[in-house]
């Protein structure tokens, strides 16, 4: 009796009027519909049902009948698989590009060309403009160029920064990794490098890597 007084606008969840209105449409057209729409519950909350409608004339008016299959469980369990499937995707790639560096590591003595396949993947698989390794000079013990990817120019080329200098100093000397997100400190980081900030950083990431 509830639904009876309602118009196929009243039936629909917010944003869903005009799927609802067309496919009541249909059946006052056609005779009979299926669709797959979101009807507004008592608490006004939109439920996903499946709708077979059919149409029905009864003393001179003309109706639309039908029954609405409840698919929140449906909806629900296809969200939690396309998730999985997401996470699934993630830790493939993640496994790719370790197999990958592996692989560099272990057939080939030329440390750059390693140091290019670690930066790909890096680039790759975390989807940032750039990204360096710098190495650690025992003799001297400073962080000297490694090798780089993304950057527009070859500003790192003559990097020698001494443990506890800089950002990159920093983590290496702390062993911890150092964040940076905001841009005004990210310029007052890198004051006395022109060449950095050119470069246009929003963001920074430094993180130490130990050989074991």
């Amino acid at each position: 009796t509830e639904i009876a007084t309602k118009t196929p606008a009243q039936l629909a969840a917010p944003g869903e009027e005009e799927a609802v209105e067309r496919l009541f449409g249909e059946v006052l057209e056609r005779g009979v519909g299926v669709g797959e729409v979101r009807l507004r519950s008592r608490d006004g909350q939109g439920v996903p049902f499946v709708f077979h409608g059919a149409r029905l004339m009864r003393g001179g008016d003309v109706y639309v009948v039908g029954m609405g299959l409840d698919r929140s469980e449906v909806a629900a369990a296809r969200t939690r698989i396309e998730t999985l499937g997401s996470e699934l995707r993630e830790r493939l790639d993640h496994i790719t590009a370790l197999h990958e560096i592996d692989r560099a590591i272990t057939g080939s003595l030329d440390l750059g060309l390693t140091l290019d396949v670690v930066l790909l993947q890096v680039t790759r698989r975390l989807k940032v403009d750039a990204a360096s390794v710098l190495l650690l000079d025992p003799s001297r013990n400073v962080l000297v160029f490694g090798a780089s990817r993304g950057f527009r120019g070859k500003v790192l080329r003559n990097t020698a920064l001494n443990l506890g200098e800089g950002l990159a100093g920093r983590a290496a000397l702390e062993r911890s990794r150092v964040v940076v997100t905001d841009e005004g400190e990210l310029r007052a980081a890198f004051a006395a490098e022109s060449k950095i900030q050119e470069e246009g950083f929003k963001s920074y990431v430094a993180t130490p890597l130990v050989a074991k």
